[in-house]
């Protein structure tokens, strides 16, 4: 174990010296170890164990396959017409070549980033007059050698809106938008703060 020191792992094992050996401790021991593992962005960490014979008992080992971390190998979409897939890509929380390192297992950290990709990318279509844009669906595909992962959205970007009309209540300060201009969310939230502040 090269990227974990023996005392972090020391600290969480319920396997402990000059007890007695009990196979559902280490079990449970081994799930731990890969939970930290994963919690430093190593998801792929393997964890067996092997008793060696000393002269009056045993020494339990484990044996630990750290291997590298995940990373975003290629980031893909579909379904877009309106913004090319270097456009939207620049909206993304984590981009190519990202490495998945978050406190927490894979399958939370990749959800956690497939959700707030989708919100990224929903706002910035609804800047560009596109509030009806919706993601059909987002996943992610783990590579043959589980050292990259490959993430899609899939995209109904709908259409553009456009301001019809603003009336503003009296004693409220101007808004940087007019009629027959692109609907920009950007702008609606930021005016809605100031206003509210």
């Amino acid at each position: 174990n090269d990227h974990l020191k023996k005392k972090e792992i020391d600290k969480i094992l319920s396997s402990k010296n000059f007890r007695f050996f009990s196979e559902k401790n280490v079990y449970k021991d081994i799930d731990e170890i890969k939970k930290l593992y994963e919690m430093k962005g190593y998801f792929l960490a393997d964890v067996t164990y092997k008793l060696e014979k000393l002269k009056k008992d045993y020494k339990l080992v484990f044996l630990i396959e750290e291997y590298s971390k995940i990373k975003i190998r290629q980031i893909t979409f579909s379904g877009n017409k309106i913004f090319s897939n270097q456009d939207l890509e620049k909206e993304l929380f984590s981009q190519r070549s990202t490495f998945l390192n978050s406190m927490g297992r894979k399958d939370q950290v990749i959800k956690e980033i497939l959700h707030v990709n989708e919100s990224r990318l929903l706002f910035f279509y609804a800047t560009h007059g596109y509030i009806q844009a919706k993601i059909i669906e987002s996943y992610q595909t783990l590579s043959l050698d589980k050292k990259s992962v490959h993430l899609h959205y899939i995209i109904n970007e709908g259409s553009q809106y456009f301001i019809n009309k603003i009336h503003l209540v009296e004693g409220f300060p101007e808004i940087s938008l007019k009629a027959n201009d692109i609907y920009n969310a950007s702008i609606i939230r930021n005016y809605s703060e100031k206003v509210t502040a």
